[in-house]
């Protein structure tokens, strides 16, 4: 909870934002159509809220055929399904397609492409994967190349380019009733840019928090004399544990102590995901997200191995792109699941 000092001194941001996304809403900003659908996916507030993983699920839906339940989230795509990113945190700039349905392109590597393209264009190898900070050119780009539509990662501030569908992931986590924007909360823009939202997904749900945000919303898109959208709950966990570069799943060995280690916004979930899937670990280090591993963090990594009897490192499937590929650490990865249910049978359940 932000006091309301925060939530004053965070007003001038907030107004300009709320007045940008009116310019784009009356028209005095151009938001232009891609000519092929687009759904993006984003959120308001700062951190990781499951963006990636929830593209992935939408990306493997449109490909391999969409079920009934998870309709009001994708229009009718049609392969090849593309996912666009800003890719954010690397070393280029412009246009780079990372994938064209064949896995990455040789040669990439997380300082070209940013770790999360990366990982998509390893996860889902029957998507394409590009990334540019100027979506309207990306999107260009790839309806120049013949996709057949655009998941627009990270999009929901992007307004320049139109969508038909625009997925708005909210942390339960965060209260919109007293959450501050920034620079003094972290919120991007005000609560109501929920306005603009023809679905809500509600990640890290808990019972009482589900109902307190659907109430919330319910509210503000009645006194905008409007209906609330569809509203998902996304439940995520840790699948199997992958061997890094053939991304196949270990099946055994698994026994003896291992650690964990990672470099992502919300650690925390990862850590207590691990210990209810492996147990305690008898080792840890946790970095800010997009943390970009140096030599001297390997050598932490393997003092630790020795010291401790380390049988496996366990990280995320985003570390490990951004890992050098010469470790010769102990690692497995993480595989995170997420499935997504309607908020109505989540509350009912």
């Amino acid at each position: 909870m932000r006091s309301a000092m925060a939530r004053i001194l965070s007003a001038p941001w907030g107004g300009a934002m709320a007045l940008r996304r009116a310019m784009y809403r009356g028209g005095t900003l151009a938001s232009r159509a891609a000519g092929l659908p687009v759904v993006s996916i984003g959120n308001i507030s700062l951190g990781g809220t499951g963006k990636s993983p929830l593209v992935r699920l939408l990306a493997q839906a449109a490909l391999g055929g969409i079920p009934q339940s998870m309709s009001p989230l994708l229009p009718l795509l049609t392969p090849p399904v593309a996912i666009l990113s800003r890719g954010y945190g690397r070393a280029t700039n412009g246009w780079i397609l990372v994938s064209q349905g064949e896995g990455p392109a040789a040669g990439l590597t997380a300082r070209d492409t940013g770790d999360e393209p990366l990982m998509l264009a390893q996860q889902i190898p029957d998507a394409w994967v590009a990334v540019c900070e100027d979506r309207r050119e990306g999107a260009r780009r790839l309806r120049d190349l013949g996709a057949g539509c655009i998941l627009l990662d990270d999009g929901y501030q992007h307004m320049a380019l139109r969508r038909d569908v625009n997925i708005l992931l909210w942390d339960c986590a965060v209260d919109p009733r007293t959450e501050a924007v920034l620079p003094f909360g972290r919120l991007r823009e005000s609560p109501a840019a929920a306005l603009d939202a023809s679905v809500i997904v509600l990640g890290r749900p808990t019972p009482d928090d589900v109902r307190q945000c659907t109430d919330w919303f319910s509210r503000l898109f009645r006194q905008a004399g409007r209906d609330l959208p569809p509203v998902f709950v996304a439940h995520s966990g840790i699948g199997p544990l992958l061997q890094p570069g053939t991304w196949k799943p270990v099946t055994h060995g698994l026994g003896g102590r291992h650690g964990v280690v990672c470099g992502i916004a919300s650690p925390e979930r990862f850590l207590q995901a691990t210990v209810r899937r492996l147990g305690t670990p008898a080792w840890t280090r946790c970095h800010g997200d997009h943390h970009a591993w140096t030599e001297a963090d390997m050598d932490e990594l393997r003092v630790a191995v020795s010291l401790h009897g380390l049988r496996h490192l366990v990280t995320t499937w985003k570390d490990a792109v951004r890992l050098p590929a010469d470790h010769g650490l102990p690692m497995l990865v993480a595989d995170q699941e997420l499935r997504i249910q309607p908020a109505r049978d989540y509350l009912q359940a």
